[in-house]
């Protein structure tokens, strides 16, 4: 005889790492969610294919009211009516895969705000997705048919758009199941199908050239004497903070904080969507501070050169490097892999540390003041640390070898 749940064994189950199912029998099951969660749902079969209903949220739905509703469903069923056919007072375009990608996307909107990530994904969804899927029932599609929509795209030579848009279906699917909607994630296993990824490196310079490097930014001057010191210092801080190019281009003065020593940057301009908390070195402050006289009193730290409301382009950064002759050889993406490779060949910092100043925060991590100041304490001191070494690097007469506290 199956076994029944009782209200005490409800209450007293805890969340898991993933996902999981208690059952109550006859198909009723009560899932778990990671951040405890408990919901209803019934999983039948009908035509053949397996399905299933939701019931709501415990406590909201009782056992009790779980129970009957199930037992009611399962009646139709026995008479060979599908319960979800005969709920239905639409169209029945709830159940197609881009409504429901609509709710994943919206459900995301929150943290991706107006970022150009989401301007990103939006596009995929409508130019690349939708016109394949978007009006099947997501839990009638088939792998073959995502594995055909990702490949219109491989055939265009797109690699790694391709692998994108396949990760994007494959989330909306794991948001269909978690939100009852569909029982299976049929992008799940198609990696292998596809062309192999090409991987892209950025090339850096290791620890004993990045010295001498920044010798000759400090000395970087070409023609507008202004401009090029701008652009040196745009360098140097860079290096210093072990930003994106993006993060610190587009960066304005009312995201520092020269009391707190630390740079405020908003979801909407990062990679992952999340605020990230840069905390800044006694040489990042002073490389602000001489910005701050040259850029005048304007909202922008990195002004275009010819429209102050702008900012300065992708490839200022890396224009000055090449002029110094490091093309091939250093970008300022590289920047951030010779701060990962000093920090954490040190042995002296945690590398979860190296890894949040990085703002490499996992996909299923929740957006919170938490993630954004994740490890700051740490963080301050490895970057003063890491500023006094590059000072060490850069002229070894004057900073000596020692873990530095900021």
């Amino acid at each position: 005889m199956e076994k029944k749940l009782n209200q005490k064994q409800i209450q007293n189950l805890k969340p898991k790492k993933k996902q999981y199912r208690v059952p109550d029998g006859g198909g009723l099951n009560l899932l778990i969610h990671p951040n405890g969660s408990k919901y209803w749902q019934l999983r039948y079969r009908s035509d053949g294919k397996g399905k299933l209903l939701s019931y709501g949220k415990f406590p909201e739905t009782s056992l009790l009211e779980a129970r009957e509703q199930a037992e009611e469903d399962r009646k139709l069923i026995r008479g060979g009516v599908d319960p979800r056919e005969s709920s239905i007072q639409s169209d029945g375009t709830e159940k197609h895969f881009k409504t429901v990608a609509e709710e994943w996307f919206d459900r995301r909107s929150h943290i991706w705000k107006n970022s150009k990530h989401a301007f990103d994904v939006r596009r995929s969804l409508e130019r690349d997705i939708y016109p394949t899927l978007g009006s099947k029932n997501i839990d009638e599609i088939e792998p073959i048919e995502v594995l055909r929509c990702v490949q219109n795209l491989e055939e265009r030579g797109l690699t790694e758009t391709t692998y994108r848009a396949l990760e994007r279906v494959s989330s909306i699917f794991r948001y269909g199941i978690a939100s009852a909607k569909c029982l299976t994630n049929p992008a799940r296993d198609l990696k292998p199908a596809l062309k192999k990824r090409e991987i892209i490196h950025h090339p850096a310079l290791d620890e004993k050239e990045i010295g001498e490097f920044l010798r000759e930014v400090d000395s970087y001057h070409i023609g507008d004497k202004k401009r090029e010191r701008i652009t040196a210092l745009a360098v140097t801080l860079i290096h210093l903070t072990a930003l994106r190019s993006g993060e610190l281009r587009k960066a304005t003065w009312e995201e520092i904080d020269f009391e707190d020593k630390i740079w405020k940057i908003p979801g909407g301009r990062m990679k992952n969507g999340l605020d990230h908390w840069c905390p800044l070195s006694r040489q990042s402050i002073k490389v602000l501070k001489e910005i701050r006289i040259l850029t005048g009193k304007g909202e922008n730290i990195f002004p275009g050169k010819t429209d102050p409301s702008k900012f300065i382009s992708e490839t200022t950064l890396n224009g000055c490097i090449w002029v110094l002759g490091y093309k091939g050889r250093h970008t300022a993406h590289g920047a951030r892999a010779v701060f990962s490779t000093i920090c954490n060949d040190s042995g002296q910092w945690n590398k979860d540390a190296v890894e949040r100043q990085l703002a490499h925060v996992q996909a299923n991590r929740v957006r919170s003041a938490y993630n954004r100041a994740e490890y700051i304490e740490e963080r301050r001191k490895m970057l003063q640390w890491y500023a006094d070494r590059l000072d060490h690097l850069q002229n070894p007469k004057v900073i000596p070898l020692r873990k530095s506290v900021a």
